[in-house]
């Protein structure tokens, strides 16, 4: 059995323990601060890693789209700004 089927039927069994109001309500509310986040977005490179994260996360699952989208902006940008400490 590959990873993503096993994780997926993990968050299905935990989805299910709970009243579909209140997974409604999670979801909602985890949709609200995406978009707060996205409306602060800049039309730059940095929205590659964004689309990489999205479509990951769609096609495969959320672990996946998020490894993808974090070593896409480690290609793309580099060493991340304001970490000094490494000189």
């Amino acid at each position: 059995m590959g990873m993503g089927l096993l994780l997926g039927a993990g968050i299905a069994a935990l989805f299910a323990a709970f009243p579909m109001a209140i997974v409604g309500a999670m979801m909602l509310m985890v949709g609200v601060k995406l978009f707060a986040f996205a409306r602060e977005l800049r039309f730059d490179r940095s929205l590659v890693s964004v689309g990489a994260t999205v479509a990951g996360s769609v096609v495969l699952n959320m672990a996946a789209g998020f490894a993808a989208g974090l070593v896409l902006h480690y290609i793309l940008l580099g060493r991340p700004e304001g970490n000094d400490d490494a000189e």
